[in-house]
Order: structure tokens, then sequence, then C-alpha cells
């Protein structure tokens, strides 16, 4: 299955709603999103990034674990962001 594929099947057509499940459980005292906001915001912005990347993989004609490397790295700034208390929003 080939990256837009299967960012398709992940992401677009099944949302990884236990990822979801999971976050909201870690933050549950700090914050919880709401189900307009799961709805209109969440789902849509994933969706959106998941078919962006995919054409990244296309244009650079790289593996799928290049891919996976770049949004890993996105993910760990915001995570080391979070640990030393730089934050973007008072959410959280």
């Amino acid at each position: 299955m080939d990256l837009i594929h299967w960012l398709h099947a992940k992401y677009i057509c099944g949302f990884n709603v236990k990822w979801l499940q999971t976050m909201t459980e870690q933050c549950e005292t700090k914050w919880s999103p709401t189900d307009d906001q799961i709805d209109k915001i969440i789902i849509p912005a994933m969706q959106r990034t998941a078919q962006q990347y995919a054409k990244y993989a296309c244009e650079l004609q790289c593996p799928h674990e290049f891919i996976a490397l770049m949004l890993r790295d996105i993910a760990d700034t915001f995570d080391e962001n979070a640990n030393t208390g730089e934050k973007g929003c008072d959410c959280c």
C-alpha cells in the first residue's frame, strides 16, 4: 500500500480515535476537546495534514519512514515545549 492510500485509510477514512482517546485521557484534567471541536477542527486538521504530507512524499519521492520522521520531529517539538513550560495557549 502506498503512503497516500495508507494515510487515507488511517486518518481520512478511519480517524485514529484511539490516539484521540489517549490524548484526552492524558490531558483530561487540563483540557478536553468538545465534540464540536473534534468534528470541525481536529479531524479536518488531521486530514489536511495527512494529505499535505502524502503530497510531500510524492514530490520528494522519499520512503514513508522519512515522512514519519518529519512528523515525529514536529511532535517532539510540541512535547519538548510542553515539558519546558513553553505554551502557545492557556488551555493546557
